[in-house]
């Protein structure tokens, strides 16, 4: 039987780095899902899923090692966070997802991502699914399945969202989505999948959200990697500190 997450960081949990713990959830037989959480001490604000770009697979290992994507934005600042009074979950893909390229729009990954939303609120309320890069598919997922966990509200940043032709209808849920939205976009973002301008774009098509917000950074450190990578201004790079400041400041403004 699955157990609460409060009670797997108590009890069920092997440490990482400082505080860090990783869990494991069953959310199918035989499948194991593992993610890494970490909490601050004291009054906690809310909780953050943390859903990485690219293919989204960290390949967490049984010690809590992270094998793949160390450098994406959210991967990188997680501890960010927390030190914002913010529990995180950061996850993996469950293990009878990896081999399948496409599992971002399979029924069981949406209802992977309801776990964690589920996972989440026994943690603490509110929760915030924040999703970068390819992983706007993932956060969207969560509103494709037959019985989401709705969070408190939903951040895309650097999100492919217009220009990327993704292969399944309708997957990023524009007229699903009935929660407050969150974009945040570089300026300088010259990825060609994720160029700034898809924010209003996609922000108009978000007709059940309540609120739909977009903030626009510039600037960082000299760019180190490919355009549409996590060392460049698509990974808001050298400026994880502000795309911190700006998620959780936004957060606040939910809830004056």
């Amino acid at each position: 039987m699955m157990r609460g997450l409060a009670a797997l960081l108590l009890l069920a949990a092997a440490p990482v780095a400082a505080a860090e713990q990783m869990l494991e959830l069953t959310p199918r037989p035989g499948a194991v899902l593992r993610l890494l959480a970490d909490q601050p001490e004291g009054n906690i604000k809310g909780s953050v899923i943390l859903l990485a770009g690219g293919n989204g697979q960290l390949d967490i290992g049984a010690d809590g090692s992270i094998a793949a994507l160390r450098g994406n934005q959210l991967v990188r600042s997680r501890n960010g966070f927390v030190a914002a009074g913010y529990a995180y979950l950061l996850p993996d893909i469950a293990s009878d997802l990896k081999q399948q390229p496409s599992y971002r729009y399979k029924p069981a990954f949406a209802d992977d991502m309801s776990l964690l939303v589920d996972e989440a609120r026994k943690l603490q309320k509110p929760v915030h699914v924040i999703g970068t890069s390819r992983g706007a598919i993932s956060a969207a997922a969560l509103f494709n399945g037959a019985n989401p966990q709705q969070p408190d509200s939903l951040v895309i940043t650097s999100g492919m969202l217009i220009s990327y032709k993704i292969p399944a209808a309708d997957s990023l849920s524009p007229g699903r989505i009935a929660v407050p939205v969150l974009l945040l976009r570089h300026r300088e973002d010259a990825c060609s999948v994720t160029p700034p301008h898809d924010a209003e774009r996609y922000a108009r098509q978000l007709k059940a959200a309540p609120r739909v917000d977009i903030l626009t950074l510039s600037g960082g450190a000299q760019p180190k990697s490919d355009p549409c990578d996590a060392a460049h201004y698509h990974g808001f790079w050298g400026l994880d500190a502000e795309v911190v400041r700006s998620i959780t400041g936004w957060f606040e403004t939910l809830n004056p």
